[in-house]
């Protein structure tokens, strides 16, 4: 036997208890490095999907931000178009209010010149039974209407 073995069977057995207790112990230091060394690894790839998670919402949270953005200016534009029909179709009705005051004016002056017998200079009709009447208080001109005609076009 050598010495170094021989030196091990003649420790005291509470020498040889520690000694195991040491082994013992530094076995469960070694399986719990070895572990921490596998978990450190699952937890870097845990991380890293977590990045990658991290910059998509990122991504996401820029979109939706520029969604946002693109809601409200769709939002004032559809109200601003609103707003301009709105102001085209009272120019519209404007016209068409002036204009037909303006024919119906038009027609009054030629009504007062009809006798029964006589042809009208519109449609050639010798009787007149339901002459149009001259409306003395809307005095619309020509220039009314085209000027009503033109904020409508202008519009």
């Amino acid at each position: 036997m050598s010495f170094h073995s021989n030196l091990f069977f003649h420790q005291s057995p509470s020498s040889n208890l520690e000694k195991n207790a040491e082994i013992k112990d530094s076995r469960e230091k070694i399986k719990v490095l070895s572990d921490a060394e596998a978990k450190k690894e699952k937890l870097e790839g845990e991380k890293s999907k977590l990045n990658e998670q991290k910059a998509k919402l990122e991504d996401l949270q820029e979109a939706l931000e520029a969604y946002n953005a693109l809601c409200a200016d769709f939002k004032s534009k559809q109200e601003e178009y609103v707003a301009m029909a709105n102001t085209a179709q009272e120019a519209l009705d404007n016209y068409n209010s002036k204009n037909k005051a303006f024919l119906d004016e038009q027609a009054g002056i030629l009504a007062r010149k009809l006798s029964d017998g006589v042809p009208c200079p519109v449609c050639g009709s010798l009787t007149h039974p339901d002459p149009a009447v001259l409306n003395d208080s809307n005095t619309i001109s020509q220039e009314m209407v085209d000027k009503a005609e033109q904020e409508a076009i202008d519009l």
